[in-house]
């Protein structure tokens, strides 16, 4: 009977322990619409500069048995907020590159479209969570909108 007691006691603290647990599993994705159409990166790196405080996000998707396509975003982050675009390519901007067009730049424009939100900055377990939308341009012409923009606990390499 003793024996049963400590078995059901032990089974209660891990039922305990294991609801009591943070989620902090890094999910590493990242999706967004381009011209309506979604797009799911394969691949998800990030880096965070601690003494510019600066973020870089690449994302990769395979088109081909070469070719592939890139999302590159790069921003000024100091937590939590809204980072908008702007032509400076030291604050923020985005970048796509699709063969065969090439490569279409959000500050392209006077006054670049877009902005990044950063609804979850995590030093502890190194994670970023938000949403951004954009629109960039190949050669000043050739536009691409990129909306509903998804970060999902990407996992962030300090440096």
């Amino acid at each position: 009977m003793n024996q049963i007691k400590q078995q059901s006691v032990l089974f209660i603290l891990i039922l305990t322990l294991s609801g009591c647990m943070k989620d902090y599993e890094p999910v590493n994705k990242l999706s967004v619409k381009i011209d309506g159409d979604l797009w799911t990166a394969e691949d998800v790196y990030c880096d965070y500069y601690q003494a510019g405080k600066r973020a870089t996000i690449s994302a990769f998707k395979p088109t081909g048995v070469t070719d592939k396509e890139l999302l590159f975003i790069n921003f000024d982050l100091d937590g939590t907020g809204i980072y908008p675009f702007t032509n400076n390519y030291m604050k923020a901007q985005c970048s796509f590159t699709a063969a065969p067009i090439g490569m279409f730049l959000s500050r392209e424009t006077k006054n670049p479209e877009g902005e990044i939100v950063v609804t979850e900055f995590d030093t502890i377990n190194q994670l970023i969570s938000g949403t951004f939308t954009f629109v960039a341009y190949h050669d000043s012409v050739i536009k691409k909108v990129f909306t509903e923009g998804k970060l999902s606990k990407l996992h962030y390499l300090k440096h």
